[in-house]
């Protein structure tokens, strides 16, 4: 016996007239969402020291293009700029430590540059002063987060930190590139290794063996001792046994290098410096 269906019905939704409906003209009661802490420019920090003159602004162009292939180009552009004079000279330099620490895989084209400015303008030792400030300046930051850790930690602090010891270790690998060149000295180097040595933070030991593994191999042959005191307290942390697991095998890393002549096991998957940007 055949089922008898009903007829399928056709229903039309019918749109109110006073919708907006299809409308690219947002209602004016609408107002955008702002948010408590907005992202500003680098430029509207209130630390920020430096008003950004022209010469700052054209050398922070030449350095967000060079790369390793457009080196020769770049500088000479940066050549026909009064770097060295008094008035842009603190300016330019605070700009190659910024950029130095938050793009450290070009660290060594940016200290190319500094060497080129140093040769022609005879400004080492206020790049050498200007290095050993922003490392003062930076280990002053992160040993503030020690204190600042044992009350309420909330995820702008973490993030917040994360980044402060990113910068710190860029830096310390860009002045690890200025040692190679011959622009800043081994003494001020293995003074950095001893600032670190005097606090049993963390957050120093991480900076201590980052600095041991850009610069161990350069300081051997004149400060053996100073590596000798670094690594005989990294084997007492290890011993201790309190050390994150990060930081333990950070550790175990920096003595394999020491044991080896500073000499790495095995070649780095990323190239010393890039030749792209992006």
């Amino acid at each position: 016996m055949a089922v008898m269906r009903k007829p399928r019905q056709a229903f039309l939704l019918v749109m109110p007239e006073e919708s907006n409906y299809g409308s690219t003209s947002a209602p004016e009661a609408w107002q955008p969402h702002r948010a408590n802490n907005p992202w500003k420019p680098a430029s509207c920090w209130p630390e920020t020291r430096y008003e950004q003159s022209e010469v700052y602004r054209r050398m922070l162009g030449i350095l967000n293009r060079v790369t390793q292939q457009s080196l020769d180009i770049l500088l000479e552009q940066a050549r026909e700029l009064p770097l060295a004079d008094p008035q842009h000279l603190p300016e330019i330099l605070e700009l190659f430590l910024s950029k130095a620490q938050d793009e450290p895989m070009f660290a060594p084209v940016y200290a190319k540059m500094c060497q080129d400015l140093a040769s022609r303008a005879g400004v080492q030792q206020a790049i050498a002063t200007a290095c050993d400030a922003h490392f003062q300046h930076h280990h002053h930051l992160l040993l503030q987060y020690r204190e600042a850790f044992l009350g309420p930690v909330t995820s702008q602090m973490v993030d917040e930190e994360i980044l402060a010891r990113k910068r710190t270790v860029g830096h310390m690998g860009f002045v690890s590139e200025l040692l190679r060149l011959g622009i800043v000295g081994a003494n001020q180097v293995s003074a950095m290794l001893e600032t670190l040595l005097r606090h049993s933070d963390d957050r120093s030991l991480e900076c201590l063996c980052r600095l041991l593994g850009y610069a161990g191999q350069l300081l051997s042959p004149t400060h053996q001792a100073v590596l000798d005191r670094c690594c005989s307290y990294l084997e007492s942390r290890i011993g201790a046994g309190t050390l994150s697991a990060r930081l333990r095998f950070l550790t175990l890393d920096t003595l394999d290098l020491y044991a080896n002549g500073w000499r790495p096991l095995r070649q780095s998957l990323h190239s010393a410096s890039r030749n792209v940007r992006g």
